[in-house]
């Protein structure tokens, strides 16, 4: 681990476990946990499978992880997938099986609309995509989040193909905050009338 405080390193695959506890730390009332969810009776276990499932697929592909350590604790995450370059392999379709077989196909197929609609405002030049960046709810509002964007940006911008990010946030304040960060929306839609989608795309500057 790194003992640095507030400096960026990438995770490895094997300490997924810890980025799954900051991840249901941030996002145990987000939208779209609830929406493919539903109502259900078990959701808090339920909910870390989900998450779980969400970070494995970066681990599979390879793709990155990136956190915020305070000496062993590890305080913010953010993950981050190349679509140009993603490549499904079959221990994703075995966890793709064995994840809609513990949640439904009920959430399967709400799960699936969400992809859709958001598919909608994909960008055709190449980019990387920030999934999903949190903060452990202790140490939020001390710019750990910002320290993580930045870190993203200045990653896109070395890789050689990425021409900027995109990312998707369902909670309306997120919006004006990414747009301070240079971010522009791309799409917008409803969500099975629950909520509703943003998009946003920032290419390098």
């Amino acid at each position: 681990m790194n003992d640095s405080k507030n400096r960026v390193v990438q995770i490895p695959g094997k300490d997924i476990e810890q980025v799954v506890d900051i991840f249901c730390d941030a996002f145990f009332e987000y939208p779209v946990m609830k929406y493919v969810l539903g109502d259900t009776t078990d959701y808090d276990s339920k909910y870390r499978k989900l998450i779980h499932f969400f970070v494995l697929n970066r681990v599979l592909r390879n793709e990155y992880m990136f956190g915020v350590f305070e000496q062993e604790d590890l305080k913010a995450v953010a993950t981050v997938s190349i679509p140009f370059k993603s490549v499904d392999v079959p221990e994703i379709e075995l966890a793709k099986k064995q994840i809609w077989q513990e949640l439904g196909e009920e959430a399967r197929g709400r799960y699936e609309q969400f992809g859709t609609i958001c598919s909608q405002f994909d960008v055709a030049e190449p980019h990387i995509h920030l999934n999903m960046i949190g903060v452990k709810k202790e140490a939020q509002g001390l710019g750990l989040g910002k320290l993580l964007l930045n870190h993203v940006h200045q990653f896109s911008k070395e890789l050689e193909e990425s021409r900027g990010v995109t990312l998707s946030t369902e909670v309306s304040k997120n919006v004006a905050f990414y747009q301070r960060f240079g971010y522009e929306i791309i799409g917008q839609a409803e969500v099975g009338n629950t909520f509703t989608t943003w998009n946003f795309y920032r290419p390098n500057s």
